[in-house]
């Protein structure tokens, strides 16, 4: 079979490391085949990254048949928005890839959405539950019975105990740990290091040992 056609959206640094990912998992199989990537960045339009073209501005997405995407979108300052953006680009969730990186421990007891992102020495426990263009960085672990849900992004070294439950479009500083039963509301930011030991409220900024909020998100 032929490698499976890719274009990444966004061409920052997740959409490179995404292109290390693929590299990756090629070294076993070609598997995939990265045409490309979409920016709304009018600056970087007909450039290359690592010898891959930039192909233009996100709405170009639909016009692009045959391909599946990969979703480098989002950092600490606009999380929130990957879902709004993704859905007036006009593509559904079916689209996205989901990519696992062979480094990674992920239970087959387990279940990833579409468009779902494992970086390197990623473990995923039993009865995991992980939504939708959700990204988890190195050195992450999930433990189980806990559900991620959509958009969320979860940063390097974050551990997570069982029975968590995140809500969408969250983002998990490097380095932070979340106790067992917590639930973190949607659209929440936790700082780098922060010890949950609490329920989160929706909306908000929690930062510290242990995590005490901080303000209001998305704002």
């Amino acid at each position: 079979m032929k490698p499976k056609k890719i274009v990444i959206l966004g061409c920052g640094g997740t959409g490179t490391d995404i292109l290390d990912l693929l590299d990756d998992i090629n070294e076993t199989k070609q598997t995939y085949s990265c045409i490309g990537f979409l920016d709304d960045d009018a600056s970087q339009w007909e450039k290359e990254i690592c010898g891959v073209p930039v192909l233009g501005p996100l709405k170009k997405a639909p016009d692009l048949a045959g391909v599946s995407f990969l979703n480098g979108l989002g950092s600490p300052s606009n999380h929130w928005k990957t879902e709004q953006i993704i859905s007036e680009i006009g593509i559904q969730a079916n689209q996205f890839e989901k990519i696992v990186h062979p480094k990674s421990k992920v239970s087959k007891k387990s279940v990833l959405g579409f468009g779902v992102i494992v970086y390197p020495y990623v473990f995923i426990g039993s009865n995991v539950k992980v939504g939708n263009l959700t990204t988890l960085l190195a050195n992450t672990t999930i433990n189980h019975d806990s559900v991620l849900n959509e958009f969320t992004i979860v940063c390097s070294n974050v551990s997570v105990s069982g029975a968590v439950k995140i809500g969408k479009s969250c983002y998990l500083g490097a380095g932070s740990s979340i106790r067992q039963n917590v639930t973190v509301g949607e659209r929440s930011l936790l700082g780098i290091g922060s010890v949950v030991l609490k329920d989160v409220k929706p909306n908000s900024i929690v930062k510290g040992n242990p995590a005490e909020f901080l303000r209001e998100n998305c704002r």
